[in-house]
């Protein structure tokens, strides 16, 4: 699609392939843990995974933007 569609260098196909790969096995990762957690019935390890990946996700997402702010 990118190569036909938009014009678009190589170097930024590579890096929106990464990009994305990156996410869906990060994704992928949590919701596989978390499911395990809940076939063991382990609700509140699962519960504390969910919560603490997202919650530790959005604190360096702030720390980040307060850091490249500060340059």
């Amino acid at each position: 699609m990118f190569e036909n569609r938009w014009a678009v260098s190589g170097e930024t196909r590579t890096l929106v392939l990464v990009g994305f790969m990156g996410a869906f096995t990060t994704f992928s990762a949590i919701i596989l843990e978390t499911n395990e957690l809940l076939r063991s019935a382990e609700w509140v390890h699962a519960a504390a995974n969910i919560n603490m990946q997202n919650g530790l996700g959005f604190l360096a997402l702030f720390a980040g933007v307060a850091l490249g702010r500060m340059s």
